[in-house]
């Protein structure tokens, strides 16, 4: 039987609650045991870093993939991207929680904005409690770094609960900014 087909009844009721994860919605990521394919790869695609700032962190800072491969990844299962055009996408991701990249950076207590912005200079604005279970993800669901299935893909942000707008390919620079009363 058609997965999608199975799941069409909780995912057009997850789609009208703005919620993509077709699997339940306070989806939790699970932790990956397996160590990462792309892992042994010495050098970054085209020198990537992703740039953190703003006042809602301690220090700024810049992580490279490198390091991004040396954190904790996890795994999003069954995740839809909902699409303005074309139709919805499910899948499963690998990756590291956008929030342990931004502890790393030392992340203020407290309600925060964040601005989300790829390489290409597209931008979103979103609420960090919008980015809950968000992250950055290395590879697809089956463990195949990204740069290796889409050219000039490198990471991709995917925060499971925003629609595909949202999703920025390559990110390089995310700006936390303290939200005001």
């Amino acid at each position: 039987m058609n997965i999608r087909r199975m799941l069409w009844p909780k995912t057009a009721l997850f789609a009208m609650a703005a919620v993509v994860s077709c699997v339940e919605p306070s989806y939790e990521p699970t932790a990956t045991q397996t160590p990462t394919p792309g892992a042994a790869k010495e050098n970054p695609p085209m020198g990537y870093t992703l740039e953190l700032t703003g006042s809602g962190l301690a220090q700024p800072s810049v992580v490279d993939l490198n390091e991004l491969r040396r954190m904790k990844l996890v795994r999003l299962d069954n995740v839809l991207m909902q699409k303005s055009h074309g139709p919805d996408e499910l899948s499963s991701w690998r990756g590291v929680l956008l929030e342990a990249v931004l502890k790393s950076a030392g992340l203020r207590p407290g309600p925060m904005n964040v601005e989300l912005r790829g390489e290409d200079r597209f931008t979103r604005r979103t609420t960090l409690d919008l980015l809950e279970s968000a992250i950055i993800a290395l590879e697809d669901g089956e463990g195949r770094a990204l740069a290796e299935i889409e050219e000039d893909y490198i990471v991709r942000l995917v925060p499971p609960r925003l629609t595909g707008d949202y999703w920025i390919v390559n990110v390089c620079t995310i700006t936390v900014e303290q939200a005001s009363d």
